[in-house]
């Protein structure tokens, strides 16, 4: 018959702030790019952090499970 459509969501407090952190580097990253002249050493560096943010967040695995 299908599942329950009240069942609880729980929240991961690790994965929020993965989430969130990625979501400030995307910002600044867009900010960067906006500077008058960019400054591309910054924009690299950016973004390999963000690429590392969002390679955390694809591999994580809550910690009960």
């Amino acid at each position: 018959m299908g599942r329950p459509m009240n069942r609880m969501f729980r929240t991961d407090a690790a994965l929020d702030r993965l989430n969130d952190e990625r979501d400030h580097v995307a910002i600044q990253v867009n900010l960067a790019w906006d500077a008058d002249p960019p400054d591309l050493v910054r924009l690299a560096a950016l973004q390999r952090k963000l690429d590392g943010l969002r390679l955390k967040i694809h591999n994580y695995k809550p910690a009960d499970a």
